[in-house]
């Protein structure tokens, strides 16, 4: 029996020399103790120190493929990623502050993730190969690494030259293996088939569940962990609805702002609860994962959460949650493994157990590439090379146990035509000790393979003591002659067959065959599988239904994937009043989602359409929407056709009709989009969605220097380019103290002038058709517009 299993140990943010050695321990042991399938995820892979550093070894490297390759590893497909590099690079682009676990790289490194992006989407190492190999400069390759905080340029905290190139090797080793393995297509997992019961069990979901168990033995740590997750804000976290975000990196967040808030107000806060709240959202966030792969072995019953909603009787769960919790608590080195934030510090595996590396980071990688260094370095490289060498063994091992048994016929889980998947558990004993037999048989039938040539070694020898009787009176033979004759001969005869007789051995083959193939049986006779099992045998034998799969069969652009997060988060702007110009609707509130993305796509391909958000800025958001064609309109054959809009991204702007000593206030300002000057009344976007009288104060302030005297009078909204954005603006009267103009924004002067030189001014271009081509900016005619119908009423 083959399951297809997924490794807690292998987590991205398990990142400690012991936690990497554990993650590495247990993906052998499940290969060549259970002959299971372990099943990765993309995180695990592309987000793993374990990962980025080991791949830097070729034969860990290769060993690893060939793992891949065999069909013993597998990575499971999610959402719309179908390869490892496709997922790297979504997530490399997605507007969001993302934590990477195990790679030295920061969110705010642009440059750097620019570089990696081109790398895999041109699939082209060169260009990091340059920076390593020396063809730029020092400080060509250290500008790489500069962070963007706040809008500025900011050096980077690790500045030295060696450091930065031996990071740039490693992610080119590293994104060297992404690529090979993006090209097999043949390792690659179906996402799971979603239906209400999946979409439901997330890491909220997984959460809630986990923090409805009991803590037991008065286990106060426990106690003061929820209490730190329940004190989330509902948009990340919310107990009552098991509600909020799935992205771990927001939990993260979340509870650091939380504990770094405390330990402002009390320095003697105590750190362990909030880590011991971010190992339980680690845990739970491994939960979701696992649930998400088709078909996974879990090592509980599924079962008891669609059972019934009372944790007393989520038995296998309580149990495998509170022992894998204990488990990975109790490894220690908790400082180093919570509440970390991003950096570009990098350890290569190995290096924690040295007081001194700090000092010496930066030689410690010179070696690579540039020759000896002291004496202190040189030690600390040999021992990093015995650590590392241990991790190779463990993994060549594994590899050349499981070739001697067809692997890649063993890896297709056996109970496929079952249609359902058994428990882990579930006659794990019978299961391993059939595996190693199965092991032990094909070693032996190896060792069978040799006997054919070393019986013809033998005859050849009994050939040879023939010919010596029959020659010894003409020829002196001697033990060196005889000997050298006899090898040579056997070697060339058993080499001659080998041609010819498939499966049959040289004599040199056959020998170091025989050591190898003894070595490994006893390897293998005397070995006791350790992997994780859940203590609880409650119901071994439950299986969960057989998930079929939901094939990937298109690829979201990146603008079609924020307009649908765009539909989803401001539904407003996406109403069908009357059915007129009826944009199609691609979240899941439209049942035909898919076919109409799918329309979309394929009409990008065909017609050279953009649909989706083309653009974002602080200030405005450039969509274009799908426009459902109506059915009779013979002349386009298309479902959609293309209508372009301006978004405010953050909300509605303002504009204040100021009023200085009883006349009105206009900037002479200088506006980008028609190139020229303009008179015109204070305004400005909503940056950052602001109350509109706050964002009212702000724009005054800014551009003339000057606060109300009065409460702001509300005159109305208005929305002068309907045909080109969405956009309003909110419309007040605002008497002011003084005005003191300012440089900025284009701003050259201010005039103040009386209501009627304002209407002259506006009469004077009407008659003329061109008049002071100053005045004729829409939003501060529809704003005196507004003024005047409430003078009139007053």
């Amino acid at each position: 029996m083959n399951k297809l299993v997924y490794l807690f140990e292998l987590d991205s943010v398990r990142k400690t020399d012991k936690e990497i050695w554990e993650g590495q321990k247990a993906l052998c042991e499940e290969l060549r103790g259970n002959g299971n399938t372990v099943v990765l995820t993309f995180n695990q892979l592309v987000d793993s120190r374990a990962f980025f550093c080991l791949l830097a070894d070729e034969e860990y490297a290769r060993d690893l493929v060939h793992l891949f390759e065999i069909g013993v590893i597998r990575i499971s497909q999610f959402g719309d990623n179908r390869t490892i590099s496709q997922y790297l690079l979504n997530s490399l682009s997605q507007d969001r502050e993302f934590i990477y676990s195990g790679w030295p790289l920061k969110s705010t490194q642009k440059r750097l993730i620019a570089l990696i992006r081109r790398s895999l989407t041109y699939s082209d190492l060169t260009e990091i190969s340059d920076y390593v190999n020396g063809v730029y400069s020092k400080e060509e390759l250290l500008d790489l690494f500069v962070e963007v905080k706040d809008g500025k340029e900011v050096r980077p905290e690790m500045k030295n030259y060696h450091e930065c190139r031996f990071i740039l090797w490693k992610m080119y080793n590293l994104l060297k293996t992404v690529l090979r393995l993006s090209f097999i297509h043949t390792i690659y997992i179906d996402p799971r088939k979603g239906d209400t019961q999946d979409r439901a069990m997330n890491l909220p979901k997984f959460l809630h569940n986990a923090l409805s168990l009991k803590s037991s033995g008065g286990n106060t740590l426990w106690d003061k962990a929820v209490a730190v997750l329940n004190d989330l804000d509902d948009a990340v976290f919310c107990f009552e609805e098991s509600s909020g975000s799935a992205d771990r990196s927001v939990y993260y967040h979340a509870i650091r702002s939380k504990y770094d808030q405390a330990a402002a107000e009390d320095e003697n806060t105590d750190k362990e609860p909030y880590q011991y709240a971010e190992a339980i959202v680690d845990l739970c966030y491994n939960y979701q994962l696992e649930y998400s792969i088709c078909n996974s072995s879990k090592h509980y019953n599924i079962n008891e959460f669609l059972a019934a909603d009372e944790p007393e009787s989520w038995v296998t769960f309580r149990e495998d949650f509170r022992a894998r919790l204990k488990q990975t608590w109790d490894m220690g080195d908790i400082d180093r493994r919570y509440l970390l934030d991003e950096t570009n510090l990098f350890l290569e595996y190995g290096e924690e157990k040295w007081a001194e590396v700090e000092k010496i980071a930066g030689r410690l990688y010179i070696p690579i590439f540039e020759g000896a260094v002291d004496k202190t370095v040189d030690r600390i490289r040999k021992d990093l090379k015995r650590e590392l060498k241990k991790v190779t063994k463990l993994m060549s091992e594994t590899v050349r146990l499981l070739d001697y048994m067809n692997a890649k016929k063993e890896a297709e889980p056996t109970d496929k035509e079952e249609k359902f998947v058994y428990r882990y558990e579930h006659e794990l004993r019978s299961q391993s000790r059939k595996h190693k037999t199965r092991i032990e048989a094909s070693i032996g039938k190896n060792l069978l393979l040799t006997l054919p040539s070393i019986a013809v070694a033998c005859g050849l020898e009994f050939a040879m003591q023939y010919l010596q009787a029959f020659t010894e009176r003409f020829i002196p033979w001697n033990f060196f002659t005889e000997t050298l004759i006899f090898l040579v001969v056997t070697e060339f005869i058993t080499w001659a067959l080998s041609k010819f007789i498939p499966g049959f051995l040289s004599l040199s083959d056959a020998v170091g065959n025989v050591r190898k193939l003894i070595r490994d049986f006893a390897i293998t006779w005397a070995h006791n599988v350790d992997t994780y099992r859940n203590t609880c045998k409650v119901n071994t034998s439950m299986t969960e239904r057989y998930n079929q799969g939901s094939h990937i069969d298109y690829i979201l652009t990146e603008p079609i994937k924020k307009y649908i997060r765009l539909q989803k988060d401001r539904p407003e702007l996406f109403v069908n009043p009357k059915e007129i110009m009826k944009v199609e609707t691609v979240t899941n509130k439209n049942p035909n989602s898919r076919d109409a993305i799918k329309n979309m796509l394929r009409m990008e391909e065909i017609y050279g359409y953009h649909f989706g958000v083309i653009y974002r800025s602080e200030y405005n958001t450039w969509v274009v929407d799908p426009i459902i064609n109506k059915p009779k309109n013979e002349k386009k054959t298309s479902p959609y056709y293309t209508y372009e809009r301006a978004i405010p991204t953050g909300g509605d702007g303002t504009i204040a009709v100021t009023v200085h000593d009883g006349k009105l206030v206009l900037l002479d300002q200088f506006r980008h989009a028609p190139r020229k000057m303009q008179y015109a009344f204070p305004r400005g976007y909503n940056e950052n969605k602001l109350m509109p009288l706050d964002n009212l104060a702000k724009e005054v302030d800014e551009e003339i220097g000057a606060e109300s005297v009065v409460k702001p009078v509300y005159l109305g909204k208005i929305n002068p380019d309907s045909g080109l954005t969405s956009g309003s603006a909110n419309v007040y009267l605002v008497n002011v103290d003084k005005v003191v103009p300012t440089s900025d924004e284009g701003i050259v002067d201010t005039i103040e002038i009386t209501e009627q030189k304002f209407e002259e001014m506006i009469a004077k271009k009407r008659d003329s058709g061109d008049g002071d081509s100053h005045f004729d900016d829409g939003y501060t005619l529809a704003a005196y517009a507004l003024y005047k119908e409430y003078a009139a009423r007053v």
